[in-house]
């Protein structure tokens, strides 16, 4: 029999019209249905890339958990000196216009290139695996002699060369593909049938684990690579910079840049448990350094074998504009006046400053006795960390549009009559449970009151403070 027609009347339907089914609790006729998702229908591919999801011997359904590595946007207008590295042979990079470009001087000549890099390496460890997104536009269509690689990769000593390993989008004339650098050995994917439209911002997304690596652009996957048969892994380092190269390797026939507006690399499927502060400091956002778009260098002052310059203790100025670091100042006469001995301004922010908040868990500070021995009365200094002000001053009174510092007691030193050269107060250190936040515009105070001291030019008091902080 080909096919049965059936009619089903009467009480075999619902109210709705439904077919009433009676489902068995008896496993030998019970149906069973194999469950996948459909991670891309397969448009670009021409076959649906389908998953199957992971159940443990527990029966639970294992569901990853993603951790962000690093996350920048190019929305300032000079590089980032503490967390990237970028190395000009001819052609230049520029930060402008809210993007990274790749080639800011329009050269054409042959022989020239540029690559960029964070400091940071970017591990893949066991079964998880690591996600590398940007958010990348062309100012022209490919053109001869051109080539842009950009991903995770180990650049090499010149940005003439081929990278020395790791995996990333490459294009050139031939279109856009991907590419998994094993220890210096290339294998490609087939070229993508993809066509970036110029000045068009496209998020180029590479998924990379021990067994294949995944190319998408605009969510959409353009192609696969399976690690070589031969390798241990798809990146033979391990680990990997984020990376960009742009290579001139004739007379290109256009002027041709990359603009990127960003990137994030993020860690896949495994929680690796990290405190928020340890996350924010592997971005580069400790308080030891600006975050990018920020001053260059170190926030504290602790200049390279330099005695720190004496601070003219005030309440209405900074001793010091820095985020803690070494301090000196000459004895004053007791007095109930709060001095402003560091005073940090966290940066502004504007459309090419990103606002950050500057979130302080800790400080500590040691002083000791410089000079000559304390005269005439004891020596008391009384510490405390202030945050939020709007102003310099710590007269500052709130008001619609100003804030005055928030106090919080850190602690006292002494230094007794008699006290020689090398003496040192006890070392104040003091964790906050209960984070300080430093928001963008406001002020970090590091204030000073020495309620009992006789003013002695000669009498000099020096130490150094430190605080454990990062941005976010």
């Amino acid at each position: 029999m080909s096919g049965m027609d059936v009619n089903v009347v009467g009480s075999n339907l619902d109210v709705g019209g439904n077919v009433k089914v009676a489902l068995t609790n008896d496993p030998v006729y019970a149906g069973s249905v194999r469950m996948f998702s459909e991670n891309d229908p397969g448009t670009v591919t021409g076959t649906p890339y389908i998953k199957s999801p992971e159940t443990s011997p527990d029966y639970r359904l294992r569901v990853g958990v993603d951790s962000v590595w690093d996350d920048e946007n190019f929305n300032y207008v000079a590089q980032n000196f503490n967390k990237h590295s970028y190395l000009s042979n001819t052609l230049t990079m520029t930060w402008a216009g809210g993007f990274l470009n790749t080639n800011g001087s329009g050269v054409t000549t042959t022989a020239t290139g540029c690559q960029f890099r964070t400091y940071r390496h970017f591990p893949l460890q066991g079964a998880g695996g690591v996600y590398c997104e940007m958010a990348m536009a062309l100012s022209n269509n490919p053109v001869t002699n051109w080539t842009l690689d950009f991903g995770l990769f180990l650049p090499a000593a010149a940005s003439t060369s081929v990278p020395v390993d790791g995996v990333y989008f490459r294009v050139n004339s031939t279109g856009v593909f991907g590419v998994v650098n094993n220890n210096g050995t290339e294998s490609t994917t087939a070229v993508f049938t993809f066509t970036p439209a110029i000045n068009t911002v496209y998020k180029y997304s590479i998924t990379i684990t021990d067994g294949e690596v995944e190319f998408w652009i605009n969510d959409v996957l353009y192609g696969t690579k399976a690690k070589p048969v031969a390798a241990g892994s798809v990146m033979y380092a391990g680990s990997n910079p984020f990376a960009i190269r742009h290579h001139h390797t004739g007379v290109t026939s256009a002027v041709i840049s990359a603009k990127f507006g960003n990137y994030a690399i993020g860690m896949a499927d495994m929680d690796n448990v990290r405190l928020w502060a340890s996350n924010k400091a592997g971005m580069g956002l400790s308080s030891v350094q600006y975050p990018s778009g920020g001053t260059a260098g170190q926030t504290a002052n602790n200049a390279n074998s330099t005695v720190p310059a004496t601070a003219t203790l005030s309440n209405t100025a900074a001793g010091y504009a820095t985020l803690g670091g070494k301090f000196l100042f000459a004895a004053v006469a007791g007095a109930e006046t709060d001095y402003a001995l560091f005073a940090f301004l966290n940066t502004v922010p504007t459309t090419g400053i990103t606002g950050h908040n500057l979130v302080i868990r800790g400080v500590w500070i040691d002083t000791f006795n410089a000079v000559v021995a304390v005269a005439t009365t004891p020596t008391v200094m009384e510490w405390s960390l202030a945050v939020g002000s709007t102003a310099v001053t710590l007269a500052t009174t709130d008001t619609a549009v100003a804030r005055l510092p928030k106090r919080t007691a850190l602690g006292v030193q002494s230094f007794l009559v008699g006290a020689l050269a090398g003496a040192q107060g006890p070392r104040i250190d003091v964790n906050l449970d209960a984070p300080q936040t430093v928001e963008p515009g406001t002020y970090c105070h590091i204030i000073l009151r020495m309620p009992y001291g006789t003013a002695t030019a000669t009498e000099l008091f020096r130490g150094q403070v430190g605080i454990n902080a990062y941005w976010e």
